[in-house]
């Protein structure tokens, strides 16, 4: 009986160990789709960017200095962190 017992309990661990490398695994996966979407929201920002920052360079082309503020304003608001778009900003405000 005991011997039946000790058997038992190795298949539980047996089958607690599969479930949690299952859980782990899936774990990882999650992570990495995580960091993909992560990676594409970022990429999908660095073009919306660009396209604010080479508008605004149009508009100073024209020199309609006030619209490049406003757009890189716009720009501000997507990626409030680019140093680009302060960098454009703090040149037009000098």
């Amino acid at each position: 009986q005991v011997q039946e017992q000790n058997v038992r309990l190795q298949q539980a661990i047996i089958l607690v160990e599969r479930s949690d490398s299952i859980a782990q695994a899936r774990r990882r996966e999650t992570e990495i789709s995580l960091a993909r979407m992560q990676a594409a929201e970022q990429a999908r920002l660095r073009v919306e960017v660009n396209k604010f920052l080479t508008a605004a360079k149009r508009m100073l082309e024209i020199r309609d200095t006030s619209m490049a503020v406003e757009i890189l304003n716009g720009a501000l608001k997507l990626s409030p962190k680019d140093i680009r778009i302060h960098k454009q900003l703090k040149q037009l405000r000098q």
